[in-house]
């Protein structure tokens, strides 16, 4: 495919790019460049299940009870409710604007893996020390105030829906915001009314041509002939590319951007802040 296939080599570079980051700091800490090391990723203690070939008969056993787990349990090791931390792997990694939700969430997952896999007393890091007898310091940081929030993961909650749609780049308010999901389809009723309107007003027009159907025959077979040619020497498609996308943009793209920011991006902000997600908790469990 044009498009599948580039992206999948994408992926394969930057798997390798990983696997060359991760090799290195690994020959750093044998010949002790670095002292110290320690790893925690976002797909921590989320197991993959094997994927069958076509036709296969054979019983497959889960990941997570190869793991010698249980595949009920909804937490990981690390005390992060499974739904919420595969979401979280799956986040998009655009720089665009991050609410609350989103941004505390990642903050208590790597907080709780890093709790988990630092050992303070195989560190020579300056650790934050309780007295004898008392439970570990741990400080009041603002990101703790959605951990009740993703251990009710399995429920239907804003919180959730924010994080369904983490992955998306575009649109992500649409999905979010009822009175908009019902503006998306009033537009789409008018746009099909629309074009159901042309196509039965000018149902007996005529829209190609002997001539037209020759010219697009003849532009094929030249750039059948010589595209090749002509993408080694000007890279023609990228430059046409560029310039309609320039021209695009020029034209309206700024007026998208402004819609976007002034409009569209505070609505997201806003249904992820804390307070928005609390009172709507608190809202729902008083609610009869």
């Amino acid at each position: 495919g044009l498009l599948a296939v580039p992206l999948r080599s994408n992926s394969i570079l930057m798997s390798r790019v990983r696997d060359a980051e991760y090799n290195d700091l690994m020959s750093r800490i044998r010949s002790s460049e670095l002292r110290e090391l320690m790893f925690i990723h976002l797909k921590m203690d989320l197991h993959s299940d094997p994927v069958e070939w076509v036709g296969s008969d054979e019983p497959t056993q889960s990941a997570a009870v190869a793991a010698g787990e249980t595949p009920l349990e909804k937490e990981t090791v690390y005390h992060i409710n499974r739904r919420v931390q595969r979401l979280l792997a799956g986040n998009r990694t655009d720089l665009d604007a991050w609410n609350d939700a989103e941004a505390y969430a990642l903050m208590l997952s790597a907080y709780r893996m890093t709790q988990h896999q630092l050992d303070p007393s195989a560190t020579t890091l300056p650790m934050p020390k309780s007295k004898p007898g008392e439970p570990p310091i741990d400080p009041k940081w603002d990101f703790l105030e959605v951990d009740d929030l993703q251990k009710a993961a399995n429920e239907d909650t804003m919180f959730m829906r924010i994080l369904k749609v983490g992955s998306k780049t575009p649109l992500k308010v649409w999905y979010l915001y009822k009175p908009l999901q019902v503006l998306g389809l009033i537009i789409a009723a008018i746009a099909i009314g629309a074009l159901c309107y042309f196509a039965w007003k000018y149902w007996d027009s005529t829209l190609l041509t002997v001539k037209d159907v020759g010219i697009i025959v003849i532009t094929f077979v030249i750039a059948t002939i010589f595209g090749k040619l002509v993408m080694k020497i000007v890279w023609f498609r990228q430059t046409l590319m560029k310039i309609l996308f320039g021209i695009g943009m020029s034209l309206f793209g700024f007026l998208v951007a402004r819609l976007h920011l002034y409009v569209f991006n505070p609505l997201y902000l806003r249904l992820g802040k804390m307070q928005h997600l609390t009172e709507a908790k608190e809202a729902k469990a008083d609610s009869p």
